[in-house]
C-alpha cells in the first residue's frame, strides 16, 4: 500500500477527532477476511493479490455504455481498521453494446493523475462495501448511430456493495462519476472477488 494512502487516512481521522466526530463510526468499517482451510472466514493480516471479474455498464443521460466483461488486479490489506487497497491493471472487452443499434463502446482504463484507484472499506446503502477513488475510463465509440463524440473520459468516485459473500454490486448505488463534458454517469452490474476474500 502507497504511504500517500496510509498518510491521508491519518490526518482524516486526525482532523475528525479535532471536531468531535465520534470514533466509533471508522471502526464499523468493513474489513477484509480471507476463507481459512476449516471454512470460517478470518481477518486478513497481510496484504494479498486479488483479481475480480464480471460485467459493468455505465449509465449517463439517458445512454448505456456496455455491458463490457471487465477484469480488475490489485492488491488489498487491512489498515486503521477498515479495508483498503489498490486497483492496478484493468482489462475490458472491446466493442461493447451501446443502447443505440449500431453504436459500441470499447473502454480503456487507466490510472489517475494521482496514481492506481483506491480501495476504501465502506457502508454503502447500509452494506459493507468499498469506494473507489481515482476510477478514470476512456470510452471509445464506433458507430454512425452513436450520436455523441467519438470518445469521453469518465473519472471520478464510484460505490460498489458486498452482493452475497463475494461479489460487488453497483446497481442502483449513485456514484461520483462525471464525463469531460460534465455528465454525471452512474455504474450498473457486478464484480466477484477471487476466492478466497470478502468484506465484512
Amino acid at each position: 500500500m502507497k504511504m500517500r494512502k496510509m498518510l491521508l487516512l491519518v490526518a482524516m481521522a486526525a482532523v475528525a477527532t479535532a471536531f468531535g466526530a465520534a470514533p466509533a463510526a471508522q471502526a464499523t468499517a468493513p474489513e477484509w477476511y480471507v476463507h481459512n482451510e476449516k471454512g470460517e472466514d478470518v481477518k486478513l493480516k497481510e496484504p494479498f493479490v486479488f483479481d475480480v471479474t464480471g460485467e459493468v455498464a455505465a449509465i449517463g443521460a439517458g445512454f448505456v455504455s456496455g455491458p463490457c466483461e471487465i477484469t480488475l488486479v490489485g492488491e488489498v490489506e487491512n489498515g486503521l481498521g477498515m479495508a483498503l487497497g489498490e486497483i492496478t491493471v484493468g482489462e475490458v472487452q472491446s466493442n461493447c453494446p451501446t443502447g443505440k443499434l449500431g453504436c459500441t463502446v470499447t473502454p480503456t482504463i487507466h490510472a489517475s493523475a494521482e496514481g492506481p484507484w483506491d480501495l476504501t472499506g465502506a457502508t454503502v446503502e447500509g452494506k459493507p462495501g468499498l469506494e473507489i477513488i481515482g476510477v478514470l475510463i476512456t470510452n471509445h465509440y464506433t458507430g454512425a448511430t452513436c450520436g455523441i463524440p467519438s470518445t469521453n473520459v469518465v473519472s471520478g468516485t464510484a460505490l460498489a456493495q458486498l452482493n452475497g459473500s463475494a461479489c460487488l454490486s453497483f446497481q442502483n448505488v449513485k456514484d461520483k462519476l462525471l464525463t469531460d463534458n460534465m455528465i454525471a454517469t452512474d455504474l450498473t452490474g457486478e464484480v466477484c472477488l477471487e476466492a478466497p476474500l470478502t468484506l465484512k
